[in-house]
């Protein structure tokens, strides 16, 4: 009897300290140029696909495992950040200045303004607006060449 108690002690203990092991983080995720909260912005683990994505207020909360202190934060247009794991975190994203580059549209796909050796036109929102019709093919019809 004393042997089964002993053993349900222990393992009593193990799980408590199991559970006491795992600690949720929260923190908010802005912008560097407003400081507005940013939606949708990726938080996940290094090394790891576990995750989580902040909510309409930029806030989340992730349950890092064990060995893991690290997380990286990702959004389009802002450059990643990795950083430590901390209670109450503040993280704060700057924009990613990397320009992309021009894309043409054309019947047969995509090209990159650099690699076209065709003629192209600009058709702007002004001249499009313009014009009242149903539908936006009819729209672009006769304003650029072909």
């Amino acid at each position: 009897m004393e042997k089964r108690l002993s053993m349900l002690l222990a393992c009593l203990f193990l799980s408590l300290g199991m559970a006491l092991a795992q600690n949720t983080v929260s923190g908010t995720v802005v912008s560097a140029d407003d400081g507005e909260p940013i939606i949708g912005a990726t938080i996940r683990l290094v090394g790891t696909n576990f995750g989580s994505v902040t909510d309409s207020n930029g806030k989340f909360t992730l349950t890092p495992r064990a060995g893991h202190n690290k997380i990286s934060v990702s959004y389009v247009g802002y450059e990643t950040q990795t950083v430590t794991i901390k209670p109450n975190m503040q993280i704060v994203l700057r924009q990613d200045q990397k320009q992309l580059d021009e894309v043409i549209v054309v019947a047969y796909g995509t090209q990159k303004k650099s690699a076209f050796t065709g003629s192209a036109a600009v058709v702007g929102s002004e001249e499009i607006g313009k014009v009242q019709v149903t539908n936006a093919v009819d729209a672009l019809k006769g304003k650029a060449a072909g």
